[in-house]
């Protein structure tokens, strides 16, 4: 019966202890996360200062996706503003990709209200920066003035043979 009695008491101690290690891991592994947890709390001014560099990063130029129907031509492949989202005042640089198997003659940008399409608040020409006339890049820049938070830019490309089409996009302004 001592035998029997030792035992229970031996196993009853080594499941204390169990417990005991148990809760002293989980209470140290709660003051790990609670430590960790209060590490990554920023203040309100890096907040800001990570807001302003995650802005900046995405304002970076970036292309734009265009759709042209297919076998038509001249056709408008991709295009490119840099700064993405401009302010009134920024120089904004903008290209267009073209194709066009018997040549593109000219593209020209018309920068207009995006409420009333009809008023062009100014009107450029693009110039050939990369490759030919077949299949190239057109690009200008333009100082940005004059427009609501949002415009529309639309693409007019002529080929040789005279066939037209035209691409608007739309660009919205920095407020921020």
């Amino acid at each position: 019966m001592q035998k029997k009695s030792l035992k229970i008491i031996i196993f009853l101690i080594v499941i204390l202890l169990l417990v005991i290690v148990f809760c002293f891991v989980k209470t140290e592994s709660e003051e790990n996360r609670a430590e960790e947890k209060q590490n990554y709390v920023l203040t309100q001014q890096e907040l800001e200062e990570l807001n302003k560099e995650l802005w900046a990063e995405q304002n970076k130029g970036g292309t734009f996706k265009v759709s042209s129907a297919p076998g038509l031509f001249p056709k408008f492949l991709s295009g490119w503003l840099d700064p993405k989202y401009p302010k009134l005042g920024d120089n904004q640089y903008i290209s267009i990709k073209m194709k066009d198997p018997n040549g593109i003659q000219n593209v020209i940008l018309k920068i207009r209200d995006d409420k009333n399409r009809d008023l062009i608040i100014e009107e450029l020409s693009l110039t050939l920066v990369e490759g030919d006339n077949k299949e190239g890049i057109w690009a200008t820049d333009w100082k940005v003035h004059d427009v609501n938070e949002i415009f529309m830019t639309t693409f007019i490309a002529q080929n040789i043979q005279g066939k037209r089409d035209n691409l608007d996009y739309f660009v919205f302004i920095d407020n921020k």
